[in-house]
């Protein structure tokens, strides 16, 4: 009986000797990871008070060394389109869409660096250039800061700015200042529409030839204050080739002839350009290189010339303002087919109906010429002309 709770006594005492040991093994281990993460915090410590004492370029350089061994770089196989040159990529890209352009400058900062000067050779804007107008003060025209006011259209910054090809300005908030902070930043520029921009002037001109010298095709169309000087700042410009003046009242023939000497031009628009009397000289000034020509609502005396010095127009744009009502015709004709008395007033009809009678045989002579004279021409416009055709005449 002795020996059995002995024994008992016994086994319980080894049981617990085993559970201090354990106990004991365990706050050791935890004693040991408090040690540690001392230790390691204190080499932590250590490194940034190294790092801060560091120059910049070395502690970049050790950044760019962890990055790549993190990401294992050095271990991966290059890609066969990484191997490419640059020159084939930007071929590449310029066969893809906006949306997959947009895409692709979130691949790296090579294809970045690549695809940004192809987003921004047309960029479309969606508001003003700078943020306050210009202010006239004594015949001077102050201007805003432009670095500051062209967060939305960045470009006084280099790699937007230099990218610009081609540039539609919206009308309502174009002025001087936005042609300044453009033609200042963007050299580059060979495409320029300022259409119905009316507080653009004669100064804009004088930037746009001064600054972007690699311009060849400018449309001021319907801006009213530009004159024979603004057309006399753009004959600085020896690329120019297109040049659109549509609703341009202040300018002449001087003007408009000038600058047909000045500069290579294969495209003009002169319509609704009161100021333009003589287009023989106009003519005979831009020869065979003009292929496309607006002349809507000017006189069609120099046709014939236009058809004999410039073969090779390939748009020809000549309609007129609107004569008659074609329903006010049909009646006239049905007056006289049942020889119904006129009043004075019916009589003056009539002789109005015997006068477009004759505008159409004209306007269908001078449709004949242009048709036999010009081989080449694509697209014509007849708009309102008394012909056997109703519609607009295209060739």
């Amino acid at each position: 009986m002795i020996r059995s709770i002995l024994g008992f006594w016994l086994a319980m005492l080894d049981a617990l000797v085993c559970q201090i040991v354990y106990f004991m093994s365990l706050l050791q281990a935890m004693l040991e990871q408090v040690t540690n993460e001392g230790s390691h915090q204190k080499q932590r410590h250590k490194q940034q008070q190294q790092q801060q004492q560091q120059p910049p370029q070395k502690l970049y350089k050790q950044r760019a060394i962890q990055t790549a061994k993190r990401r294992n770089i050095g271990e991966c196989v290059k890609s066969p389109v990484s191997q490419l040159p640059n020159e084939l990529l930007t071929e590449i890209f310029e066969l893809a869409g906006a949306r997959h352009l947009f895409h692709a400058t979130l691949v790296n900062r090579r294809w970045h660096h690549l695809v940004t000067p192809i987003l921004w050779r047309a960029p479309v804007l969606s508001g003003p250039v700078c943020c306050l107008p210009p202010f006239v003060k004594e015949g001077h025209i102050m201007y805003c800061d432009p670095v500051r006011a062209s967060d939305s259209f960045p470009v006084h910054l280099p790699k937007y700015g230099m990218a610009v090809r081609s540039l539609v300005l919206p009308p309502l908030h174009t002025t001087d200042c936005s042609v300044l902070h453009i033609a200042r930043y963007c050299p580059n520029l060979t495409h320029i529409v300022l259409d119905d921009c009316k507080r653009i002037t004669t100064f804009s001109m004088y930037l746009l030839s001064q600054h972007c010298s690699r311009l060849e095709a400018v449309s001021v169309s319907r801006c009213t204050l530009v004159d024979n000087t603004g057309l006399g700042q753009l004959q600085r410009l020896e690329r120019l080739s297109s040049v659109r003046l549509a609703g341009l009242r202040e300018i002449t023939d001087e003007g408009v002839i000038a600058l047909a000497k000045a500069v290579p031009l294969t495209e003009l628009d002169v319509s609704d350009c009161s100021g333009i009397k003589c287009l023989d000289e106009l003519a005979k000034t831009c020869g065979d290189r003009l292929t496309r020509l607006g002349m809507a609502r000017q006189p069609l005396t120099a046709l014939r010339t236009i058809v004999k010095h410039c073969p090779n127009l390939q748009h020809l744009n000549v309609a007129r303002k609107s004569m008659a009502d074609r329903r006010l015709s049909y009646l006239v004709d049905s007056l006289r087919d049942h020889d119904i008395r006129l009043s004075p007033l019916g009589t003056t009809l009539v002789r109005r109906h015997r006068a477009l009678e004759k505008a159409h045989h004209v306007d269908q002579d001078n449709l004949d010429t242009i048709l036999k004279g010009l081989s080449k021409l694509e697209y014509l416009d007849v708009t309102n002309w008394q012909v056997n055709s109703p519609e607009p005449c295209r060739a």
